[in-house]
């Protein structure tokens, strides 16, 4: 047993998953094999297809597509199972099969708060100045190099210079910075390409307790979507600061048919949804807060990832990191920090 692939033990885990019967799982070995088994450089090959033709053609079955893939795909790569590209969704979960701890973890507070603090001191004692409330409005260049930046704070524009420029902007954010001249070089012309999934984050705080559970998803289980949101939380039983009444968070992923919708549309589709999961809920809601937020990921349609761009640039003293640069690590908050390493390693051996 110790000469098999950790990944090849690891597949009686598929045999817990409650909502497909026996035989639905087992239509899945074929398709978990050919990923184990491949290498990143081919499942890059399977760009041009969908996920879901792609899992068809391994004879994964349609209560399988339906009742796990198409939530899966959703929920972590955040567009319909049909829009989205065969090579990442067998780039996640070769990722899934390698990785060798798995543990979720819920912060008690808010993300922010666990790293910025001890982040800006450290950027701080050792030199460095961190600019709040600054925007960038231009990215100048003169040939083949970064001049400078014009920045504005406080209603006035600066100029900012440096010797060395690293963008960690997402692609449409960076897309509107470069200057028609520059998009059109071959490197930046890939970004043309990009859009960005939508998201709508419901806050709902209530005069009461709904649950005690952290978190808890609504499965779909057909092309047509049955469910407006997709994943809750209530923060209550999270955050150590908010033990009292429920404060429910929820994510509506890949918004684009609801961009009509008004706040109040958002806030009841979501209290018709939590009645559906709690019945009996007593608690009745005091305040509503809509997030509607235009790119949370790059939408990962068939054929994006030709257009991925690398850390280096061109331009010989701009450098990008970020989610969308890394190649094999799924969209995520790992795959940007993983992004940040890589590209200050590069300049560190400069």
């Amino acid at each position: 047993m110790s000469d098999l692939p950790t990944s090849i033990l690891r597949l009686p885990k598929l045999f817990k998953y409650p909502f497909i019967s026996f035989r639905d799982k087992i239509s899945n070995i074929k398709f978990i094999v050919q990923v184990i088994f491949s290498t990143r450089a081919k499942i890059d090959k399977l760009d041009e297809i969908s996920a879901d033709q792609y899992l068809i053609s391994r004879g994964v079955s349609n209560n399988s597509i339906n009742f796990m893939w198409r939530f899966f795909v959703l929920s972590m790569l955040n567009v319909p199972i049909e829009q989205c590209s065969a090579s990442e969704l067998c780039h996640l979960v070769k990722s899934w099969i390698e990785m060798e701890k798995r543990q979720i973890g819920f912060a008690k507070v808010g993300l922010g708060d666990v790293y910025t603090q001890k982040a800006t001191e450290y950027i701080t004692s050792r030199g460095g100045i961190i600019s709040r409330n600054t925007e960038i409005k231009e990215i100048v260049f003169n040939n083949d190099e970064v001049d400078h930046l014009v920045i504005e704070s406080g209603g006035s524009k600066t100029e900012l210079i440096s010797d060395i420029y690293v963008s960690a902007l997402n692609p449409i954010q960076l897309r509107e910075l470069l200057s028609e001249d520059i998009l059109k070089k071959y490197f930046f012309n890939h970004l043309e390409a990009f859009a960005g999934v939508p998201y709508f984050s419901v806050n709902l705080w209530f005069d009461g307790k709904i649950t005690h559970k952290k978190f808890w998803a609504l499965l779909d289980d057909s092309k047509q979507a049955k469910y407006f949101n997709t994943d809750f939380y209530d923060l209550s039983n999270i955050y150590e600061t908010r033990r009292g009444n429920s404060y429910i968070a929820s994510n509506v992923i890949y918004s684009k048919a609801y961009d009509n919708f008004s706040d109040h549309d958002i806030v009841e589709k979501t209290l018709q949804e939590l009645r559906i999961v709690f019945p009996h809920m007593k608690a009745n809601l005091l305040h509503s807060h809509i997030h509607r937020i235009p790119y949370v990921i790059y939408a990962p349609y068939p054929g994006m990832r030709k257009h991925r761009l690398s850390h280096k640039t061109p331009v010989k003293n701009l450098y990008l990191c970020g989610d969308w640069i890394n190649r094999y690590t799924p969209q995520s908050m790992e795959a940007a920090v993983q992004s940040g390493y890589e590209c200050a390693s590069i300049i560190c051996s400069l």
